[in-house]
Parts: C-alpha cells; structure tokens; sequence
C-alpha cells in the first residue's frame, strides 16, 4: 500500500550476524555492496540514505520476529538508528515481534536501544464478538458466505478454549472444518468442536504458533471444488 515516495527493506528471517543483517538491508533496498565488512556496508548505505532523502523519500526497514535478534544485531540496529542529517533521521526502523521482544528491550543491555523508540503497538487477543466476526471474515474470505455455518454455541466453546488467540482459532476451526466435511454437513455444530478439540494434542492448542489461517481457507475450498 505505500506509494513510490517509500523505500523499504523487510527482513523476515533475523538470525544473521550484524554483517549479514547489514548486507540484507542493503540488497533488499536495491543497494548491492560487494564489501562485506559492517563499516563498508554502513558508508555504503548511508549515501543511499541520504540519496533517498534529497530526492524527497523515506526509507522504513521491517525486520520481522525482531525477538530472535542477537545482542550484536540488535546494537547495529541501534546504530542505524543514528543515521541522520541536521535536520532529519534517514532510516525509520520498524521491529515486528512476540512478546519476548518486549522483554528482551526492556533488559538493562538494551536500554538505549529501547529509549529510542518512539512508537508502541501491542496486540492483544480477541474479545468474543471479534472472535465471532473473525471467523466470519475467514470464512468470507475464502469463499464459504452461506454455504458453511458454525453455531452459535461453537463460537462459544472456540473462544473459551482459544481465549481469543487467533492462531489457536485457525487450527481449532481447521479441524473442526474437516469433521464437518467427513460427516458430510455444511453446519459446524458444537458437537463437532468439541470433539475436534479432543481430539487435538493438549501440546498442540496451548501455544500459540499454530497452523496459519490459509489450512483453514484451503479446507473451506475442497467442499466446493
């Protein structure tokens, strides 16, 4: 969604060294340097920065489960933090992550990092009613609108196991998709929710990295085909 006056780097996988860290940056900015030392690699993006900026652009890096950052990375992130003109900051530095992010910047190494940034958002699990219309929405999404139904009371006992978790949502409704197709109905019935939650591991629904929503959409998909 942002338009050409935006320059931007995502990294996906951080377990790097803050050589690789800095090389990733630069060639997912387009900025290819040969020269793998850190210092190279700074000077080398620091003049596309400032190339960026005179040209009357932003330039924003990503870096996703931001949590498994090294000590090492994350101080280079701090460093690159730094990179500014007199009159403005050149890099905007956007840290995607679980809670342990939050807990490993509010350690004492990691203080001045953390005092540097200036924009918090936390999200929190999903009440009843938006685990309702959360549901609905993927169901939607994925081409089920009157054709699949859960039941009032399914809602129910998927929130009150999931408390709200919408990966633990995603793989509950998954199975409980498959069961219904197995039984051959387009209803959901709290029966089948149950007993799909049976019959999933207990080491399976506690944490919270679970199936993505797209194994739902994909079984939605099969009743049609």
């Amino acid at each position: 969604r942002l338009d050409d006056s935006i320059e931007t780097a995502l990294l996906v996988n951080p377990l790097m060294s803050e050589a690789e860290l800095l090389k990733a940056i630069n060639k997912d900015f387009g900025n290819s340097v040969r020269n793998l030392s850190p210092q190279r690699q700074i000077e080398s993006l620091s003049k596309f920065l400032v190339k960026q900026y005179e040209s009357g652009k932003n330039a924003v890096v990503v870096i996703d489960e931001a949590q498994n950052l090294s000590f090492e990375a994350l101080e280079m992130v701090r460093m690159l933090s730094n990179i500014e003109t007199e009159k403005a900051k050149l890099l905007q530095i956007i840290l995607v992550g679980q809670p342990e992010l939050m807990k490993k910047l509010s350690s004492h190494q990691f203080r001045q990092l953390n005092q540097r940034i200036t924009t918090r958002s936390y999200l929190t699990a999903l009440k009843f009613i938006e685990t309702v219309r959360y549901i609905n929405h993927r169901l939607v999404l994925a081409g089920g609108m009157n054709k699949v139904f859960f039941e009032p009371k399914s809602y129910k006992v998927i929130f009150r196991v999931t408390k709200g978790y919408p990966r633990l949502i995603n793989i509950i409704c998954d199975r409980s998709l498959v069961a219904a197709y197995v039984a051959n109905t387009s209803t959901v019935s709290v029966n089948i929710v149950k007993q799909a939650i049976k019959d999933l591991d207990d080491n399976m629904i506690k944490p919270v990295w679970m199936n993505p929503i797209h194994k739902v959409r994909d079984t939605i998909r099969t009743w049609f085909q």
